[in-house]
């Protein structure tokens, strides 16, 4: 049977086969449900994950995606689950003819972000660990590895595959640290979630709890249009962004950023559902119009 998509290489067959299956009953059902149009959104080189977030709005939108560049498709986005992502000539030639969303947002690792963020606010969290006395946080420099630690500098032999950072003091109370996970479309910041878990376990995932936050109560003017900027110097045109605000200085962080990002997550059915809806109409008025 003919494969439409191109799944990961160490996904067994008969999952592959299911999916495309899937995708097959789902072309069908928009077609009639949208008078025998078919609208369909061209992730490249990756096939999305039904828990990324883009999967989901497009979802609402009625959308079908893909990542099989033969296919017709309407709009067209870089995917690659990579921290370093390479160029690839495929897309920068599909470019000329339509635009595609993140084609220029080939690096974000932890390094990097710091680099962009200080020439937009003017400062930074990365500290010198060899002369740097006091407590830091140690990260990997590649994305989604939560293995951040809290150590003791100066540091005889720093390793070069980690960023040594400023420790943000972002606690909520007693008991709990806070993260502003910020979606960010075309520099537009719809909705922000506030998760929060135990302090003891600020670089984990597990034991989070998140609320929708206002964008216009958590960000000042002058943050957003600073993260705006950001986003511009990153060449993200979608993706989220986790920011933190210190309480020692008031000041904001920003320590992440993600360009293919899953979620809603640790929401109220409600909320996500809002979340989501919220997220289709800015994503549609940004690219789709």
């Amino acid at each position: 049977m003919f494969i439409i998509n191109k799944y990961r290489e160490d996904m067994p067959f008969p999952k592959k086969l299911l999916e495309d299956i899937i995708f097959r009953f789902r072309y069908l059902r928009l077609f009639f449900k949208n008078n025998r149009k078919i609208r369909t959104f061209l992730f490249y080189p990756h096939y999305p994950s039904k828990r990324s977030v883009l999967y989901k709005i497009l979802g609402l939108m009625d959308y079908n995606r893909t990542n099989n560049p033969e296919l017709k498709y309407d709009y067209a986005i870089n995917w690659q689950h990579e921290t370093f992502r390479e160029e690839i000539p495929l897309l920068e030639k599909l470019n000329k003819k339509q635009h595609v969303i993140n084609l220029k947002c080939n690096d974000i690792s932890k390094k990097y972000v710091d680099r962009i963020f200080k020439s937009v606010f003017g400062y930074c969290t990365e500290i010198d660990p060899v002369t740097y006395k006091g407590i830091c946080v140690k990260k990997n420099n590649i994305n989604a590895m939560h293995d951040g630690k809290i150590i003791e500098c100066p540091v005889n032999n720093p390793d070069k595959n980690y960023i040594y950072q400023k420790l943000i003091n972002n606690t909520y109370g007693d008991t709990l640290v806070q993260d502003i996970r910020t979606p960010v479309i075309k520099g537009n910041i719809p909705v922000v979630y506030l998760k929060r878990r135990p302090v003891e376990g600020r670089f984990a995932r597990e034991k989070t709890t998140s609320r929708i936050g206002n964008p216009d109560e958590i960000y000042s003017d002058e943050e957003r249009n600073n993260i705006k900027n950001f986003c511009e110097k990153m060449n993200l045109e979608y993706g989220d962004i986790d920011i933190l605000r210190d309480n020692d200085d008031g000041k904001i962080y920003i320590v992440d950023v993600n360009n293919t990002p899953h979620g809603p997550e640790q929401l109220s059915r409600k909320e996500k559902k809002f979340a989501l809806e919220v997220l289709a109409r800015e994503f549609r008025k940004a690219f789709m119009q």
